[in-house]
């Protein structure tokens, strides 16, 4: 039953996140979920709410290299 249960595990989602039409591109399924996490976790006065802020920023940053560069490699620089 643990084989079975684990390949439900890596191939079920556990959670869904909705995107929609007014979410910027940048906006992957990750970062929507980290979002959610840090607006909870501020709603409840937790400091682990900034250190999630800065992975979110740090997502932000490069889903927004790769829609402006999308073969990076052939890009002359990272902006």
């Amino acid at each position: 039953m643990s084989t079975l249960k684990s390949h439900v595990d890596a191939c079920v989602p556990a959670s869904t996140v909705n995107i929609g039409p007014r979410d910027p591109s940048y906006i992957s399924p990750a970062i929507k979920v980290l979002l959610t996490k840090r607006r909870k976790l501020h709603r409840n006065g937790s400091t682990l709410a900034d250190s999630i802020a800065e992975k979110i920023n740090i997502l932000i940053r490069r889903e927004s290299r790769l829609l402006r560069c999308p073969m990076l490699l052939n890009c002359g620089k990272l902006l």
